[in-house]
């Protein structure tokens, strides 16, 4: 009697294990996928740094790749995305070509890959200071005369570090900030730091001696204000005789102050002209007030003649 349970135990068995394998092929079958726009990460690149070099980072530097596996764990690996590298321990400067390791989870192995080697170049490292800025993103709801403003930045510069082309590349090093953060009292907001072309595009592969920026943020009103202009340093025996040019200037600030704001200061160093010549202004700004594109300094135009 034993023995005939012993047997009718097994055959259970059996037929559970056979089941739960037909289930599995049913409903979690083995399945093939394609992984797209896999990006290829630089190791040991503190090895070149010690020789004094770089690599330069394209960001069109992308793989592909079909992997294999049950459909959850092919989707899971999906969304989780794979990690690339290349070791350029033993590279050299100019043209190297690696070899493509590629990390794949438990569970998950490697039918093709579209790319088992890249090539890249090696170059001299280089550091500078960059300036920083603060780009609000996201839907304005604001009313028209205010606008998000950041303000006492820190730090206002950052050096960044790495192959020199990427470095000479750089135009600011950017933080982002949501507009609805901003609001009628100042807030202090940190955001982390990328550096970015002209056309704002992110540079990969660079070191930054800052990664973060602090800030305050505030809703902010603007306003076109009037310009005073004095001249500085006239040369002797010289009188001015036009002046042409910015005659107003578009200030953000506190509410309060900008509404009682009608004029600025501003003065123009007219050091060794004796006819004609473009100058930048140096504008006078009062507490709490800031130029709006600060990016871009009013000039004039000033014709001088000997003095009657």
């Amino acid at each position: 009697m034993l023995n005939n349970k012993n047997v009718l135990r097994g055959i259970s068995l059996v037929i559970a294990v056979f089941l739960w394998m037909y289930v599995m092929g049913e409903v979690n079958p083995e399945t093939k996928d394609r992984i797209s726009n896999i990006e290829i990460n630089f190791v040991n690149t503190e090895v070149l740094a010690d020789r004094g070099l770089a690599v330069v980072y394209d960001n069109d530097m992308k793989i592909s790749a079909i992997i294999k596996g049950s459909r959850s764990n092919v989707n899971e690996t999906k969304e989780s995305g794979l990690v690339a590298t290349v070791d350029v321990s033993a590279c050299t400067e100019g043209t190297n070509t690696g070899n493509v390791e590629l990390s794949l989870p438990d569970g998950i192995s490697l039918d093709s890959i579209s790319d088992d080697t890249v090539k890249f170049e090696v170059e001299e490292i280089a550091e500078e200071e960059k300036p920083v800025e603060i780009e609000f993103i996201g839907e304005d709801t604001s009313d028209s005369e205010y606008e998000p403003w950041a303000y006492d930045i820190e730090p206002e510069t950052v050096t960044v570090t790495g192959a020199k082309s990427s470095v000479n590349k750089v135009d600011a090093v950017k933080g982002t900030v949501t507009r609805n953060v901003a609001g009628a009292s100042a807030r202090n907001v940190d955001v982390d730091l990328v550096p970015v072309t002209k056309d704002g595009m992110e540079i990969r592969g660079l070191t930054l001696d800052r990664s973060a920026a602090s800030m305050q943020v505030q809703l902010m009103k603007t306003k076109d204000v009037n310009i005073s202009i004095t001249a500085q340093n006239l040369e002797s025996g010289f009188e001015i005789d036009t002046v042409s040019g910015a005659d107003s200037v578009r200030v953000i600030g506190v509410a309060g102050v900008i509404d009682d704001l009608q004029e600025i200061e501003a003065y123009v160093d007219l050091s060794g002209v004796t006819s004609e010549a473009k100058r930048e202004i140096s504008i006078q700004l009062p507490d709490n007030v800031y130029l709006y594109n600060e990016d871009k300094v009013p000039e004039v135009t000033v014709t001088v003649k000997e003095a009657d």
